[in-house]
């Protein structure tokens, strides 16, 4: 889409401009003194005697109790809403500029191809039939996939990222870990406050929120809002028309009522669209098959011309994702007299509609005609927790149902033919590929389930604790996926086209065996937690812990699996058998240390992993879609530290690293695994990547900031600065581990700087993201139906601009 003037959706927003919060002062009040010394800080004048400097401390939910972040026996990081805009976190994405463990990015669809890692561990790839190794969470509701989640962060108290399995109380598909925000609930008070920004790529965008009493200490209520626009930065090298830009809206409604004093109940609204030219690729390598592209005028742009801030692409015809997502929740809390029960009821509901150039050039070889998906998700979830005098003990139970829908139609090009004789040299007869014939695809499956699981906490003594959780999980699947209305398990193939010889397998595979599957499976599995805990002094904490995960199995939605039906043929009642893939497990031992010490002014955190996965999902793009593979082992194991260290009042460092070794292992139970029987071959990419550390998990990555707050000398205003910085190291960014799919290690450095008024509550920021202008890559995939090239999604260029916040 082209560039194009928002001047009267900025005259809009200047009109109702609030701004978000005030960020948290790093400083701590002090205890009220004993009754004898009452009048003694009365007389004393020094800045010490009012305000006690120190490391801001966290509550924290992840064991469905409040407890500082210092206390929770689990490697976890936690950052609160202040803290997300002082260090210019306002989406999803750039999440993992500031938590060194967690990677978060997305391939050709923001929906369904966003992807979470944590300690390089996570599930790849666009294929709706998997769900996320690290769980997706908003207000207690489970996210079934995790690019539902990806968006604008408005409103927010904070976001706790949990590292490693979480079987017990995060049971629904969490082998690597969880995400989850925490917005804001409504208050009884009074407060609002909005911000408007403008930047490079035409940028505008704003948002605003209010809280407040609709009947005194009974009704409240909070409305939260944003609208944001960013032309895009792939530019199409014939055209000029730029992709990969936002368009974005939502709105988020909440109600509070105090029925009584012990009971509460949170109704929560919302509704979200994006409609947006999501997502194109550039060229990485040219193989020899580009000659036959360029035959056809079709364009290959390789990275970067002379704007370095555009990315090149060729595109026939061009991108686009819109999204449609909202749902509603209850949450209701009753203080009873043996604990406290709370129930959490959700609905939601996410459609999205979308098409790219899949051949990802100008040349018209293949072409989508839109590929529709909706995900809608019930779930339920009831606890009761208490204490009995050394035990603190929880109970609860989860259900859950899902709906997938997905179809897709794609067909050949006006060019597909001569394409076709060329690339074969007049060998094959391209005739065989007419414009407009192809495949289209339906997808289904309908998923229920529920849970039963417990949690508890002995202390045995003061400074020691035993942990011990479990979780019983029952899961129903059933799906079917149909290629161009092939009866239910069956194989339909067309003479003329798919028994020609020679075949040209690389397109004919998912475009002519027409086949059908249909299959259901069960899974009942437990899950869960022990670990011990020793605070050897109020200050330093250590624990050491073993955890179980799984992650369910299901079915492939997506076209390639017609080639496993067919790839060799298989014995009559294996249709579905191929269809499937089987549950994700992980056994993790942990030890970690949590502490504060110099008073306060510096907290360390350190924990060393070994996580061992059975049966782990790897989902592998081939040219023309995905197939799913349970790969036997992968061990993942290695160190990490979080630290804060308070410099002077205002003044602040953050720092944390990870250091992984995610690797898959080798030897005979791969071979017993992946041999295929008719051919007594192991299956690419599965006999290549043995051993090897797996995609996407990069040894070491890390981050660090500087945050500054003081005042500006002669006035009453302050200035603030934040510059961040965030490394990974070298990595492969393909399933397959291709050698060209590698990408180099990289830094990456943000920052603020800004002015705020004596009242705290105007301030006005500039701000940057990406200053260095680093250009990489998050995905190089192979370029469909064009072997040896292979084509790269581009991380967010350098982005800048001005924000004006104000906040009451």
């Amino acid at each position: 889409m082209r560039s194009r003037s928002r001047v009267s959706a900025v005259c809009a927003a200047l009109v109702f401009v609030f701004a978000g919060d005030v960020p948290d002062a790093r400083a701590e009040e002090p205890s009220s003194p004993p009754a004898g010394d009452a009048a003694e800080p009365e007389t004393k004048t020094e800045p010490e005697a009012k305000k006690k400097v120190g490391v801001e401390e966290i509550i924290v939910t992840a064991t469905k109790r409040e407890v500082s972040i210092q206390d929770v026996p689990i490697a976890m990081s936690a950052f609160t809403g202040s803290d997300l805009e002082q260090r210019g976190v306002t989406e999803l994405t750039s999440l993992q500029q500031i938590s060194p463990s967690l990677a978060v990015y997305g391939s050709n669809s923001t929906t369904n191809g966003g992807t979470l890692r944590i300690r390089g561990v996570g599930t790849t790839g666009n294929n709706p039939g998997l769900e996320g190794a690290v769980g997706s969470f908003i207000d207690g509701v489970y996210r079934s996939r995790s690019g539902l989640m990806f968006g604008e962060l408005v409103d927010i108290e904070r976001i706790e990222v949990l590292r490693g399995p979480q079987g017990t109380l995060f049971g629904k598909n969490t082998t690597a870990g969880a995400v989850h925000v925490i917005t804001k609930r409504p208050e009884f008070e009074w407060h609002g406050g909005g911000e408007f920004k403008v930047g490079n790529f035409d940028q505008t965008s704003g948002n605003a929120s209010i809280t407040g009493p609709l009947v005194d200490e009974k009704l409240a209520f909070r409305l939260s809002s944003f609208w944001t626009h960013r032309d895009g930065y792939y530019s199409d090298i014939n055209s000029g028309d730029l992709f990969e830009e936002r368009d974005r809206k939502g709105v988020k409604g909440q109600l509070l009522f105090n029925v009584t004093d012990s009971f509460d109940f949170r109704l929560i609204g919302d509704w979200t669209e994006r409609k947006e030219s999501c997502c194109p690729a550039t060229y990485r390598f040219l193989g020899p098959t580009a000659p036959a592209v360029a035959a056809l005028g079709g364009t290959q742009a390789v990275g970067f011309g002379s704007d370095s801030s555009k990315v090149r692409v060729g595109t026939n015809p061009d991108p686009y994702e819109n999204v449609s997502d909202w749902g509603l929740s209850g949450e209701a809390n009753w203080e009873l007299g043996i604990g406290k029960l709370t129930s959490i009821t959700a609905w939601r509901d996410n459609r999205v509609y979308r098409g790219q150039d899949i051949d990802f050039s100008s040349a018209d070889i293949v072409r989508p005609q839109g590929n529709n998906q909706t995900f809608e998700n019930f779930s339920e979830e009831v606890r009761l927790v208490g204490s009995s005098g050394s035990l603190d003990w929880l109970l609860g139970l989860y259900g859950y149902t899902e709906r997938i829908r997905q179809d897709e139609d794609i067909r050949f090009g006006t060019q597909a033919e001569p394409y076709i004789d060329l690339v074969t040299g007049g060998a094959f007869s391209a005739s065989s590929f007419p414009a407009g014939d192809g495949v289209g695809s339906d997808f289904r499956q309908n998923t229920s389930g529920w849970s039963v699981f417990t949690h508890n906490t002995f202390h045995i003594t003061d400074p020691l604790s035993f942990t011990a959780g479990i979780r019983w999980s029952d899961e129903n699947k059933r799906g079917k996926m149909t290629n161009n209305g092939a009866p239910t398990n069956q194989i339909v193939n067309d003479a003329d086209f798919c028994d020609d010889s020679p075949r040209f397998v690389s397109l004919q595979r998912s475009f002519c065996d027409n086949a059908s599957a249909e299959a259901s499976r069960r899974e009942r599995e437990w899950t869960g937690t022990f670990s011990f805990g020793y605070a050897f002094t109020d200050d330093l904490n250590s624990y050491i812990g073993y955890s179980r995960g799984y992650k369910a199995g299901g079915f492939n939605l997506d076209r390639q699996s017609n080639e496993l039906l067919l790839s060799p043929p298989n014995p009559p009642g294996t249709l579905k058998g191929v269809f499937e893939f089987d549950p994700e497990f992980v056994d993790q031992y942990e030890v970690g240390m949590k502490s504060r010490f110099l008073d306060d002014r510096v907290t360390l955190n350190l924990a060393a992993f070994y996580s061992k996965y059975k049966g782990f999902q790897l989902n592998t793009f081939t040219g023309l879609g995905f197939f799913i593979s349970n790969v036997p082992d992968m061990v993942s194991q290695g160190v990490e530290f979080e630290s804060a260290v308070v410099l002077i009042e205002g003044v602040y460092l953050t720092f944390g690293g990870t250091y992984a070794v995610a690797r898959y292992g080798k030897g005979s139970d791969w071979d017993r695994a992946f041999t295929d029987p008719h051919t007594g071959a192991l299956p690419p990419p599965t006999r290549d990547v043995q051993g090897k550390i797996i995609t996407q998990a990069p040894r070491f990555q890390g981050s660090g900031s500087l945050n500054v707050e003081q005042p500006i000398p002669g006035t009453s205003w302050t200035w603030l600065m934040n510059s961040n910085v965030s490394y990974r190291s070298k990595h492969s960014t393909g399933s397959d581990l291709h050698p060209l799919k590698a990408e180099r290690a990289y830094w990456l450095l943000n920052g603020q700087l800004g002015i705020r008024s004596p009242d705290q509550r105007w301030s006005l920021v500039l701000w940057g993201e990406n200053l260095t202008n680093k250009r990489y890559a998050t995905i190089i995939a192979d370029t469909p139906f064009q072997t040896g090239s292979f084509s790269a999604f581009m991380g967010t260029p350098r982005l800048y601009g001005l924000t004006a916040r104000y906040a009451y």
